[in-house]
């Protein structure tokens, strides 16, 4: 809806069209219609125009900045905006997961989750996986975090780097699992891998890409279908969608898209820590 009327590099529509406009796909009825456009609305409690993207006016029409909708994701935005008031959404992990498994089923991979208990050295070991497919002796093992939080609160981004650290030592136990479980693993999927050609990947819902660590991709659920659906060949490859992953992870490749959009984001790394802004001249 916003991008069809995203003319100017100041954005406006009206209130009630909008509201309208999300009742014709989906939502039911007017009044919850204008509480998601309200949620998503800068007010005198909010701090940036991620969570926020909406500025209203009294006369009832809604402005923004062209930079903004051209980035904007209204979903993470809203539940974003929903993680600034400690809303619970953990029963959306399992949606999520689901999600991803959906998307690698349509192009044709024989994606599944698995769960296996196994005893090793007197202790059972429990190995518990989101998404797994093989192709071309390659196994992608990939680890859903369906995480949001409001980008303006620091101390909740902390958590993001505490997530994602977590994350990657977590997969990195799967990596190892699979190779225990190679036999298991390959019945289940009815395919086989080799044990050194093993790929971890962690999918998360905020709307950054993070710099590969321990051999570990770290990116957006939006990145994860980029590089599902970008490839040289007819048919998928696993050669082509691990070139996407690596494309996809790379900073400066990244910044230098950003910047050709005339968007500015300062990704200061440092302690790990990743934060955006956005300069609009």
């Amino acid at each position: 809806i916003i991008q069809n009327h995203n003319k100017t590099i100041f954005f406006k529509i009206s209130k009630i069209f909008l509201a309208q406009e999300l009742m014709e796909i989906g939502v039911e009825s007017l009044e919850k219609s204008e509480r998601i456009i309200d949620k998503l609305s800068f007010s005198s409690n909010s701090k940036d125009l991620f969570d926020t993207p909406f500025i209203q006016s009294k006369d009832g029409f809604i402005y923004m900045f062209k930079a903004i909708t051209e980035l904007l994701d209204p979903v993470n935005a809203l539940i974003s905006n929903l993680g600034s008031i400690n809303a619970d959404l953990s029963i959306k992990g399992e949606g999520f997961e689901r999600f991803i498994r959906e998307s690698l089923n349509k192009k044709g991979l024989n994606c599944s989750q698995y769960h296996s208990k196994i005893k090793i050295n007197n202790k059972i070991e429990e190995y518990e996986y989101d998404a797994l497919f093989c192709h071309e002796n390659t196994l992608f093992i990939i680890e859903c975090k369906n995480t949001f939080v409001s980008f303006s609160d620091m101390t909740k981004a902390y958590r993001i780097k505490k997530m994602i650290d977590n994350s990657v030592i977590q997969v990195s136990r799967l990596r190892e699992g699979a190779c225990i479980l190679k036999s298991e693993i390959e019945e289940k999927l009815n395919n086989h891998f080799d044990k050194n050609k093993i790929i971890t990947i962690v999918v998360n819902c905020l709307p950054i890409n993070f710099k590969k660590k321990d051999n570990t991709y770290i990116i957006s659920k939006e990145s994860l279908l980029w590089a599902l659906s970008h490839h040289s060949k007819r048919k998928f490859s696993a050669e082509d969608f691990i070139k996407n992953l690596e494309l996809v992870s790379n900073q400066e490749e990244t910044i230098r898209k950003i910047k050709s959009k005339h968007h500015l984001f300062v990704i200061n790394t440092k302690d790990g820590i990743i934060s955006t802004s956005m300069d609009i001249e």
